[in-house]
């Protein structure tokens, strides 16, 4: 297998954990928000593959949709819109979503995470990181950015010292959630895979 090969199999490895323990520690998506222009597509990148988008539930769309335009100024709906793309592994539009509620209330570091999330899915592993950053630069306990930061140089950078520095953080920041037990045993997999 060749180093390429290698870095796409554990970028894939890390993203679908993510993917789960991002679901385990998001809660429910809020209210919709305003519709805007359809965005462009995000291109991909050659270095990872990504799971295929799966269809977005047109009727709950309609009604974010609906609800986005009643409250244009509600970031909040345009994040359940980016939730329910995000949902779907259309990274994509999730990032547009995130962007236009990110926009609209800047201070909502949730959302923030949720955009980098979506970004690194979307393949532009820079964007998201410099979006985590930004986030624990203002919270350095926010724990879903602690626990991305971590994939990404656990799997993509493949820096094993960094990567459990980021989930040690994380455990920190929320000892006694399950999530918490699941990072510890990750680590401890880690370590005894490379020690």
């Amino acid at each position: 297998m060749n180093r390429l090969s290698e870095r796409a199999l554990f970028f894939g490895a890390g993203l679908a954990f993510g993917i789960l323990v991002g679901f385990l520690v998001s809660g429910s998506p809020g209210p919709p928000a305003p519709a805007a222009p359809p965005p462009a597509p995000v291109p991909e990148t050659a270095s990872a593959p990504l799971p295929e988008p799966r269809p977005v539930d047109p009727e709950t769309l309609r009604t974010l949709l609906a609800a986005v335009e009643a409250s244009p100024e509600d970031p909040a709906a345009r994040a359940a819109v980016a939730d329910l793309h995000l949902d779907a592994l259309d990274f994509g539009q999730a990032v547009y979503w995130f962007q236009q509620a990110r926009n609209l209330d800047p201070s909502d570091l949730a959302v923030r995470s949720r955009l980098a999330f979506a970004q690194l899915g979307a393949g532009d592993v820079a964007g998201a990181v410099a979006g985590y950053e930004a986030v624990l630069a203002e919270d350095p306990g926010h724990f879903e950015s602690l626990l991305a930061l971590g994939r990404v140089r656990l799997f993509v950078e493949q820096d094993l010292a960094a990567g459990i520095e980021f989930w040690e953080r994380a455990i920190a920041a929320r000892p006694d959630s399950p999530e918490a037990a699941a990072l510890r045993a990750q680590i401890e997999s880690l370590r005894t895979a490379h020690p």
